[in-house]
This record gives C-alpha cells, sequence and structure tokens, in this order.
C-alpha cells in the first residue's frame, strides 16, 4: 500500500514538475516575441524638406531648432536615403497606405476617394503582425480608407 501511494505522489511530482516547464517554455515563448517584436513609430510630416528638421544638419542649422525630432531620430532609424514617389499629400499617404503607385491606387490630386475596405493594407498587415494601429492628426485622403486601424482621429 505504501508503494502505490508513493508512486502515485512521484506520478504527480512528474505531472507538476512537466506542467511547470511546459508553462515556463510559454512565458519564455512569449517574451522572446515580445523582444523580437519592435515598437514602431511612423512619422508622416507635411511638407518638411530635410532642411527643416535639425538632426540632417542642413544649410539651415542655425535657423532651424527640433529637438524632439532629433532625439527620436538619434534614438530610433534615421533615414539618409528616401524617395517620395508623388509630392502631394492625398496620393502620397495613399501609396504608403497600399504599397502603390498613384496610377494603381487611384489617388492622383486631392480629391479622389480611396476605398480600402477590400484592399490589402499597410495596417491590416501590422494587424496581423499583432501590432495595434493607430493614426492620429490631418489624414487628406477622401473615402472609405481606415480600415485596419485600432484607433483613429482624423481631419
Amino acid at each position: 500500500m505504501q508503494k502505490k501511494t508513493i508512486q502515485k505522489r512521484k506520478k504527480k511530482t512528474n505531472k507538476m514538475i512537466r506542467s511547470t516547464i511546459v508553462s515556463a517554455l510559454f512565458f519564455l515563448v512569449l517574451v522572446i516575441q515580445a523582444k523580437d517584436k519592435p515598437n514602431i513609430l511612423y512619422i508622416m510630416a507635411d511638407d518638411h524638406s530635410a532642411a527643416t528638421v535639425g538632426v540632417y544638419q542642413s544649410h539651415l542649422k542655425g535657423f532651424v531648432q527640433t529637438p524632439n525630432i532629433d532625439r527620436l531620430a538619434n534614438e530610433g532609424a534615421f533615414l539618409t536615403n528616401v524617395v517620395c514617389n508623388n509630392s502631394l499629400c492625398a496620393p502620397s499617404r495613399a501609396s504608403i497606405l497600399t504599397g502603390k503607385y498613384s496610377h494603381k491606387s487611384g489617388v492622383y490630386t486631392l480629391r479622389e476617394h480611396l476605398n480600402t475596405a477590400n484592399m490589402q493594407t499597410l495596417p491590416k498587415v501590422m494587424q496581423k503582425g499583432g501590432y495595434q494601429t493607430a493614426v492620429v492628426g490631418k489624414w487628406h485622403i477622401s473615402g472609405d480608407n481606415l480600415h485596419g486601424f485600432d484607433f483613429y482621429a482624423v481631419t
């Protein structure tokens, strides 16, 4: 009788140990995934040239003071070779949102509508990757195009 009790206790102990190991591994995987997924903050400012942002040290460096943007650039990504495929805000935003040039997105000027309900967009892809998405501020794209954003407050 005592032998069976000892065997039952061993089985329970082994089961608890296995359960603890599985839980620890699961937690470890969550921690590793969290470390592998960086926070992403994309700021799109309208009508700025590189010369108007201090971190680029342009010919205007004596006049331009952008300490917060400079800090973001120094602590995050600092891009030095960027191309804008459309100089107008709405078509440029539509291209970033959809990954398509203006002739494919249909947004050429400030007047066209963009419907992204049945279209793959950057925020939808980010959501599938486990990110929360938001857009805040001047949007300037007409139409039903906020699909994929968890939060939005746009003008």
